[in-house]
């Protein structure tokens, strides 16, 4: 008896299976396809974490003017969206002998009366804030800081406490609660013009201050891929859609990314009808009857041309 050929039985395991859709809040806005969400789930976990933060900035003295600010450090400060001392990471920092224009070999360390402008990312929301020093900060403005929440202040030392190790220790099995999230596979609606601020209005409109279902995609670079859903709980008359990045498709603020967009010329393009072309009186031409209302009132179609004729 021959020897039956070796079949090799393959598993087919989706490398990234989508997880259960949860509950999530919308903490920070940019644009539909970069926004950040706390979780419902750890409700409890921002809740002791509060506590924690401001017990540990309220007995805390404040910064010293000699203190060393580095950029890429932990800090804490005391946040004007949120109300709250909040933890943060230092993204910028203008020294006041600045000329606004940060090069690669930059010094990254300043003492805080060195500082003209501070730029804060809040870890728990996904926001970031600016500290402007009144009169040395004024100069140093760029439009992204107006862009960010901003404020303008006398002195730095009374809204910043440092990170210390022991300090970082107390807050360290609770992980930043801000998740970065992108809305699956849409872009503007006109590439070429990038996101309007309507579609990020009404992506607040819909999302703001509720709890909404976040379905996961996949993740990419750390960010997760996910279209927010309403809850099956919520009534009809929620402003939260089925699909939040449907309802954007639909008021044609973004469009999928599968659709090519359609040019300019298209959207200004009128449809015309143009009359078939008959054939010529005595002549022979193969037809087909495409549509009967009695013998006195038909239609054909030519063979070769593919067009309606009347017949009468």
């Amino acid at each position: 008896m021959g020897s039956s050929p070796d079949v090799i039985i393959e598993e087919i395991i989706e490398e990234n299976p989508e997880r259960c859709p949860e509950l999530v809040f919308v903490s920070h806005v940019i644009h539909p396809c970069h926004f950040y969400i706390r979780k419902y789930s750890q409700i409890k976990d921002a809740t002791v974490l509060e506590k924690k933060v401001n017990q540990i900035c309220n007995k805390n003295l404040h910064l010293d003017p000699s203190d060393i600010l580095e950029l890429g450090a932990r800090i804490f400060v005391n946040s004007i969206e949120n109300g709250m001392w909040c933890r943060g990471t230092i993204t910028e920092l203008i020294p006041i002998e600045s000329k606004n224009i940060r090069k690669p070999c930059s010094p990254t360390k300043f003492s805080v009366r060195e500082v003209a402008l501070i730029q804060i990312f809040l870890v728990d929301f996904g926001n970031s804030e600016v500290l402007i020093v009144t009169g040395v900060g004024d100069t140093h403005i760029r439009p992204e800081h107006i862009a960010e929440q901003h404020v303008v202040l006398n002195d730095l030392c009374p809204v910043l406490r440092k990170s210390e190790p022991y300090i970082e220790g107390l807050v360290k099995d609770i992980p930043p609660l801000a998740y970065p999230c992108s809305l699956k596979d849409i872009v503007p609606h006109n590439s070429s013009e990038g996101w309007e601020e309507e579609a990020k209005l009404e992506f607040l409109k819909m999302v703001n201050n509720k709890a909404v279902l976040m379905k996961v995609f996949r993740e990419e670079n750390g960010v997760l891929i996910v279209d927010l859903q309403k809850p099956p709980t919520n009534k009809i008359s929620s402003d939260m859609p089925v699909s939040l990045r449907d309802a954007l498709v639909f008021m044609e603020l973004a469009r999928f990314r599968s659709q090519s967009p359609r040019s300019h010329t298209e959207e200004n393009m009128t449809l015309r009808y143009h009359p078939p072309i008959l054939p010529k009186e005595m002549t022979d031409v193969s037809v087909m009857v495409c549509h009967i209302n009695s013998p006195a009132d038909f239609y054909l179609q030519l063979g070769f041309l593919g067009v309606c004729v009347v017949g009468n």
